[in-house]
């Protein structure tokens, strides 16, 4: 059997409905811009990622790196190597510049 399998099915349901909300918040968020404007959109996003919405990510992340840990020990270093390279995980890194 999978190790992934063993991975305690409250925490994935956790990591789904972390996944469900950001989906779901972020379509919300474009359809609201539609009515409302770039401006008052960017607004209420600033509003809506605050520190719950950080945190409730924050432990998603940690759910499926331990789980992935724990299916293959090597997987810590390749990981590691993942979140180097900013491009394919596609970091947030400013402002696009205008061209």
């Amino acid at each position: 059997m999978n190790d992934l399998c063993m991975v305690d099915k409250r925490d994935l349901i956790e990591v789904w409905k972390i996944l469900e909300m950001l989906t779901v918040s972020i379509d919300r968020l474009g359809s609201f811009e539609i009515f409302h404007g770039e401006e008052a959109a960017k607004n209420a996003l600033h509003d809506f990622i605050g520190a719950e919405v950080s945190e409730r990510i924050a432990i998603a992340r940690r759910i499926i790196s331990s789980a992935l840990r724990a299916s293959d020990p090597s997987v810590g270093y390749k990981l590691e190597i993942m979140a180097e390279n900013e491009e394919d995980i596609g970091y947030w890194n400013g402002p696009k510049e205008s061209k």
